[in-house]
């Protein structure tokens, strides 16, 4: 996978790989925080190899969080390099994602409610930013779509999830899952 060589965190998969599974064509799938490309490559090259006509969207400032443990001192952080970096190392896949750069919110508001078969959430750790992107994504997603995201092992992240959807699915340390069914 092209994945392997690329510099980043992916926690999920398993998930990513049955959501394409059980996706029919024209399904819409959305990655909210993409950093380098890591996730969004394997999500990407398991659309590419299953044939089937899924529409990835990639959501991200490319900008990082200074914030974010370690991303102050990354050498594309500090060179504003994070776009450039992300499409060279999906370069392959080229076709099957479309970049939208800038804040997620902001990103949101170019999908209809319930038009997103799955998204997952991935951007800032904070507490509001983690409230923000769900208030801002769940409306988009389908009813019986799924919603998901990284990082539930942050207390920040697992509060805001909570506080938010009230129950969700642990499918790993990290990963967060909630079919949405109202």
């Amino acid at each position: 996978m092209i994945s392997d060589n690329i510099q980043g965190w992916f926690n999920c998969p398993k998930l990513y790989k049955e959501m394409v599974d059980n996706a029919k064509d024209g399904a819409v799938f959305v990655e909210v925080g993409c950093w380098k490309g890591k996730s969004a490559s394997f999500m990407a090259e398991t659309i590419k190899n299953s044939k089937k006509k899924i529409n990835f969207y990639c959501v991200d400032t490319w900008k990082g969080t200074l914030t974010e443990h370690g991303h102050q001192e990354d050498p594309d952080v500090v060179n504003d390099r994070l776009f450039e970096v992300f499409n060279e190392n999906l370069k392959d896949l080229d076709g099957y994602y479309t970049c939208i750069r800038g804040l997620s919110v902001d990103g949101a508001k170019q999908f209809r409610n319930e038009s997103i078969d799955f998204c997952y959430i991935d951007a800032s750790h904070e507490y509001e930013d983690v409230l923000d992107d769900i208030d801002a994504w769940l409306p988009k997603v389908k009813k019986n779509g799924v919603i998901a995201g990284d990082d539930f092992n942050s207390p920040k992240v697992s509060r805001a999830v909570i506080e938010r959807l009230k129950k969700v699915d642990k499918l790993n340390h990290y990963t967060w899952k909630k079919v949405k069914n109202d």
